[in-house]
């Protein structure tokens, strides 16, 4: 009876996991006020304009890379659109999520 209680305990725990993962998954995309827009780079983990902020300077005001460290930087990951063609838009950050456009966005 005991097995059988921590199996069922288990396959709750396992379906409860599931679910939150797909619910996260679908959670609606954070909204972006004006506020946030002009505050720019205020939280420099954003960035919600082409220039980074209404300044347009495209300068992040992140330190972690320097000219110290900057010989050591790696590739953490890489994303193939299977587009031929240039990207040629700044990449918007929002909540950890890269948004970017491709040659062939037509809107």
């Amino acid at each position: 009876m005991r097995a059988v209680t921590v199996r069922l305990s288990q396959a709750i725990l396992v379906a409860a996991a599931a679910t939150w993962s797909v619910a996260a998954q679908q959670a609606a995309p954070a909204q972006v006020t004006a506020e946030d827009l002009r505050d720019g780079l205020k939280n420099p983990t954003r960035w919600l304009t082409y220039g980074g902020n209404y300044a347009n300077q495209r300068h992040s005001p992140l330190t972690q890379i320097t000219p110290a460290n900057v010989n050591r930087l790696v590739a953490q990951w890489q994303f193939q659109t299977d587009t031929l063609g240039k990207f040629e838009a700044a990449p918007l950050v929002l909540d950890g999520v890269i948004y970017v456009t491709g040659p062939l966005d037509t809107g």
